[in-house]
Parts: structure tokens; C-alpha cells; sequence
């Protein structure tokens, strides 16, 4: 069963795959065929590259936000170790506290009253 349902996911995504190259190949085809005569096309281009260069502001922007997050998480990540550390530190005390025989095989030579 899911080596049918694996072959059917296989077969939609190739799918969309050539109708997404067959539609990207047919635009400019599409699009002459749907725009009017008159249509300036050197207008459409600059405004075409306007919205590129604002598309790459966006981005960049994407990309910071990306960096700020793995950055965020890289401490912590580092500071959740640390505390893990520490709280293993603390349990480990406060067992040898409790115990004399703990106490002795840290080195403590004074035992408890």
C-alpha cells in the first residue's frame, strides 16, 4: 500500500513538474497572443524590473531574518546545555550532601553529626 501511494506522489509531482516547464515555455507565446498590438512592451519590461529589484530587497530581508533565527537558536541551543549542566551539577550536590558515603568518595574526610 505505500509503495502505491509512494508511486502515485511520484507521478503528481512529475506531473506538475511538466506542466509547470510547458507553461514556462509557452508564456511568451501566451502572452503574445493574449496581449493587444498596442501594447509597449518596453514599458512592461521596466516596470518587470522594477518589481525585480524590489523582489530582491524582499530577499535579502527574508535571508537577514533567516540568519537572525539560526543565530537565536545556536544560543539557545548553547544555553540550554549550560543549564542542563548545571542542574545535573545541582542534583549531584545535593545527592552527596545527603549521603556520608557520597561525601567520603568526593573527599569530604569530616563526617556529618
Amino acid at each position: 500500500m505505500t509503495s502505491t501511494r509512494g508511486a502515485q506522489q511520484r507521478a503528481t509531482v512529475v506531473t506538475l513538474a511538466l506542466t509547470l516547464v510547458t507553461l514556462v515555455g509557452a508564456g511568451p507565446h501566451l502572452l503574445s497572443w493574449i496581449a493587444p498590438n498596442s501594447l509597449n512592451w518596453q514599458e512592461l519590461s521596466l516596470i518587470s524590473q522594477t518589481y525585480s529589484a524590489i523582489s530582491v530587497v524582499i530577499s535579502a530581508a527574508a535571508l537577514l531574518g533567516l540568519v537572525v533565527s539560526i543565530s537565536v537558536q545556536a544560543r539557545q541551543a548553547r544555553l540550554e546545555g549550560e543549564q542542563t549542566f548545571r542542574a545535573a551539577h545541582r542534583e549531584l550536590t545535593i545527592l552527596t550532601l545527603g549521603d556520608s558515603a557520597l561525601m567520603r568518595a568526593v573527599g569530604n574526610r569530616h563526617e556529618p553529626r
